[in-house]
């Protein structure tokens, strides 16, 4: 306890106290999270508030770059947060949070991820933080059964019941939520048409001279029709579903590719070098983490999100950003992000034959593939940027019961 403690002590002394602007504060579990999601979010609100986040150091260098991006602003306290339940650690986690809490006295706590909700409103309640505020954004539960469901829905009800307000990131994960005895009807706020933070227009964006160029690189030619897949890497994100569908694809048509970016979680990556193996070389390309996954995904004809939760799925957006259009599995959160036969297409969860059926209707029907993306780009840009999507975050804060400038 003494080092959790000398943590936070020491994190403390470092950050001078600006006494002009109410204190609030966001748990989430990973570097990750905040990097690629809260940025935007962070700098806004330090404009306003006094801003601390709390996270796991897990990335050294995407911590390093996350500070210099959000400024000397936004607070950095460093706790040992984890995503899976390690109890003793759990425990621990709890009470640095507590005593943070109970020495900064903050006006509100924002919870962002499963574990951080749990823990972060737990200590937020206990320690009377008057506004505590999760948000939601895929449950861990909803492809479990037994008692791993009743436990971790168990855990959700907690969470909504600790909070004074809870936002959740798409109508169709909020209504699942209503159905499943979560939340109430009214319950939950949606942020505009949902995600976290919108689609950087500055990023993703169309520029055919920069496709061009990325796909000669890769020895794509122009006949070459590519999927590609930017993630984590993972059993839950389906790719065994893809692979299935991939295999039979390019059985047929050699001028399918895969793109396959992100970073391995559970050894899927291996299983999919593996796979890779069967092919020629080009055929399936494997990327790792990316800082700047646009920079791969330009060369894409289509984006495949075969995931089997989400709460959102905002890669479909940021592709759809770039004119490139999507399949996805129809499960909520990503039935927010594709308008089936109008913005992508979406097959039956876990349905490899059916994704197949997707995919070749792409590779063979340029016409269908144009006319969905410039649909999907249509809607990017006006339902989802960043700058739409930040202004209903801002005022959703300013319309909280907290002081600000």
């Amino acid at each position: 306890m003494d080092n959790f403690q000398k943590n936070f002590t020491d994190n403390y002394r470092d950050n001078a106290k600006d006494i002009s602007k109410e204190k609030i504060a966001i748990v989430v579990t990973n570097v990750a999270t905040a990097y690629w999601f809260l940025r935007s979010h962070l700098k806004k609100l330090s404009e306003l508030f006094d801003v601390t986040i709390l996270l796991k150091n897990d990335d050294s260098a995407l911590m390093n770059e996350m500070k210099l991006d959000v400024g000397s602003e936004v607070k950095v306290i460093e706790i040992p947060i984890e995503r899976k339940i390690k109890i003793m650690t759990d425990i621990r986690t709890f009470i640095l949070l507590f005593l943070i809490f109970r020495k900064e006295s903050f006006k509100s706590v924002h919870t962002i991820t499963p574990k951080a909700g749990l823990l972060g409103n737990i200590a937020s309640y206990l320690a009377s933080i008057p506004v505590r505020i999760h948000t939601f954004q895929g449950e861990v539960w909803v492809n479990t059964t037994g008692l791993t469901r009743i436990f971790f829905k168990f855990i959700d009800k907690l969470v909504v019941f600790l909070s004074t307000n809870i936002i959740v990131v798409s109508n169709s994960e909020r209504d699942f939520l209503v159905k499943e005895g979560i939340l109430k009807n009214g319950q939950a706020k949606v942020l505009g048409s949902g995600t976290i933070g919108g689609v950087d227009l500055l990023r993703f964006k169309i520029d055919i001279n920069q496709k061009k160029i990325v796909r000669s690189r890769e020895n794509y030619q122009s006949e070459d029709i590519v999927f590609a897949y930017i993630g984590r890497l993972n059993i839950e994100k389906g790719l065994e579903t893809l692979i299935d569908a991939f295999k039979s694809l390019n059985y047929e048509h050699e001028n399918a590719k895969l793109l396959i970016v992100g970073p391995d979680e559970d050894g899927t990556a291996e299983k999919i070098k593996n796979f890779s193996l069967q092919f020629k070389s080009g055929v399936v390309k494997i990327l790792p983490f990316m800082k700047n996954p646009e920079e791969a995904l330009i060369a894409a004809d289509a984006l495949v999100l075969p995931s089997f939760r989400e709460g959102f799925g905002l890669v479909i957006i940021e592709a759809a950003a770039m004119g490139i259009p999507s399949i996805g599995s129809n499960i909520y959160g990503i039935s927010d992000a594709i308008i089936d036969g109008k913005t992508g297409l979406l097959f039956d969860v876990k349905d490899s034959k059916d994704l197949n059926m997707k995919m070749k209707s792409f590779l063979l029907d340029g016409h269908l593939r144009k006319s969905l993306g410039n649909r999907a780009y249509e809607r990017a840009i006006n339902s989802f940027s960043q700058d739409i999507i930040m202004k209903h975050f801002i005022d959703y804060y300013k319309n909280l019961p907290i002081k600000h400038f």
